[in-house]
């Protein structure tokens, strides 16, 4: 082994085919929601009444029982889609927060050190010690694939004064995890 640390980075192009599906399910969501709000709407321009109305006195408008119930699942869907959407804002920048990861195995002291954001708030620096990696692997799907980025899952042995267990490590998103792979085996 030629390197006596191996520094691994997350990638901006290794995220990228996440970032796109959350991106697909945002806009499927809010394309989704306009299209309940517009009947929404419609419903309100229909029977003129607005949404104050239609809880506090629905039997004091014109609007027939099927719409009322219709409306009243335009409420719901809303409300649901709308926590979707929130969500899915949420996990987008989890995962921008996560890119500036950086992790560090250094054979020569047999560490493996783990700095890495959680949330945007909370930072985690973990050191490890190990004895040897006895595995790694690389995760990949097609895009990941295209851009030369993946994940990498490693297994490696900790040695203590009673017994060995073998731990996984997962290092998300970095570049060339195929050429990494070469150099920790």
């Amino acid at each position: 082994m030629e390197e006596k640390v191996i520094s691994l980075k997350a990638c901006f192009k290794g995220i990228l085919s996440d970032l796109l599906i959350l991106v697909l399910k945002l806009s499927l969501a809010f394309g989704f929601f306009l299209v309940i709000n517009g009947y929404k709407n419609t419903l309100y321009n229909r029977y003129d009444i607005g949404f104050r109305s239609s809880l506090v006195n629905p039997l004091k408008t014109d609007i027939s029982l099927t719409d009322f119930v219709l409306l009243y699942l335009t409420y719901i869907i809303l409300v649901i889609l709308l926590s979707f959407l929130l969500y899915v804002i949420y996990k987008i920048i989890s995962l921008l927060v996560k890119v500036p990861g950086k992790t560090t195995i250094d054979f020569a002291k047999e560490k493996i050190i783990i700095k890495k954001n959680i949330s945007p708030f909370t930072k985690i620096d973990e050191e490890i010690l190990f004895y040897k990696i006895i595995e790694a692997g690389v995760r990949q799907n097609l895009l990941q694939r295209i851009l030369e980025t993946g994940d990498l899952y490693m297994e490696y042995l900790v040695l203590s004064e009673t017994d060995s267990h073998i731990r996984g490590l997962e290092i998300k998103y970095i570049s060339s995890p195929y050429q990494v792979k070469k150099k920790l085996l």
